[in-house]
């Protein structure tokens, strides 16, 4: 996942456009909306449009405030107990201060996980980008190996100001996963 303007890919635009129409449709003019849509040739898709904030146990927040000075946790706050600061937020942002990927932590193998690879983990903490992370086993637990984004085992958040280097460290996380960091029997 990768929090990103809107004139970083030209249907982006048209995307968030699709949305506030489907807000407008809803009837909601402030507070927390999760949306998904998909992009066809014949233009956006709806596949959910729900009045909650995103999942994910909530590790994009930070994220997101760090890229763009707030969230969707601060936003929908202001919203309701500060509208200053809410309607000085952007319709659509643009600047970021950063950029942010969220990289999935993968196994590549099936069995009781005797031990997490310190050292591996020790290189993806030490990248340039690192944020935070959230390990979704432990030790004496079953692992299966990851198919799709629900078998994975948690993320790690990677933030940069500089894309390059972000997208550096992201492809640096997939190499060191790719090894393996999870040893099992």
């Amino acid at each position: 996942m990768r929090l990103m303007p809107v004139d970083a890919e030209p249907q982006l635009v048209a995307a968030v456009e699709y949305i506030f129409g489907v807000l407008d449709a809803l009837g909601i003019r402030n507070g927390s909306i999760h949306n998904e849509i998909k992009i066809e040739d014949r233009g956006p898709v709806l596949i959910e449009a729900n009045c909650r904030l995103h999942g994910g146990e909530g590790t994009w927040a930070p994220m997101a405030a760090a890229c763009l000075g707030y969230s969707a946790v601060s936003s929908m706050l202001d919203a309701y107990a500060d509208p200053v600061a809410f309607a000085a937020i952007p319709t659509m942002p643009s600047k970021f201060r950063a950029h942010a990927k969220e990289a999935k932590i993968r196994s590549g193998v099936a069995g009781t996980l005797t031990e997490i690879d310190q050292a591996a983990m020790k290189a993806i903490r030490s990248l340039d980008s690192y944020q935070s992370e959230m390990v979704g086993t432990a030790v004496g637990k079953r692992v299966e190996k990851t198919i799709d984004l629900l078998t994975s085992y948690g993320n790690v958040n990677l933030v940069n100001e500089s894309l390059e280097q972000l997208e550096a460290d992201y492809a640096t996380f997939h190499e060191i996963v790719g090894r393996g960091i999870f040893k099992v029997e």
